[in-house]
């Protein structure tokens, strides 16, 4: 059963390959933050941590199907198509982290549309 006020997600067509993908976007973003706590190379630490977050977000929109209103700002349109990236950009900061988090955690799998 979908938690209406949960982002619903759709993993039916996700296989090995999406999960090493995300995973691998996780931990060049994880690296890319050491390198930059040591303080070095830091230009590109920054790139990497982009282009990681850049690949996140494209693996996210293959799966996500909504994201509760109340997890986007107030000035969100009504007709976001989530397969689209950039519809990411209008999920609050604070609900966006917890978003990644439950695709991390297997979270997202119990609010699954299939479910």
């Amino acid at each position: 059963m979908v938690d209406e006020h949960l982002p619903v997600f759709d993993f039916g067509g996700v296989n090995r390959g999406w999960s090493k993908a995300f995973m691998a976007a996780i931990r060049k973003a994880t690296l890319a933050q050491v390198q930059l706590n040591r303080q070095e190379e830091i230009e590109q630490a920054l790139e990497r941590i982009d282009e990681a977050a850049n690949e996140q977000e494209k693996l996210l929109a293959e799966v996500l199907v909504s994201v509760p209103r109340e997890w986007l700002a107030r000035s969100a349109p009504a007709d976001l198509n989530w397969k689209d990236p950039e519809s990411l950009n209008w999920v609050r900061p604070d609900y966006y982290g917890r978003l990644l988090n439950m695709v991390q955690s297997g979270e997202a799998f119990k609010n699954d549309a299939k479910n």
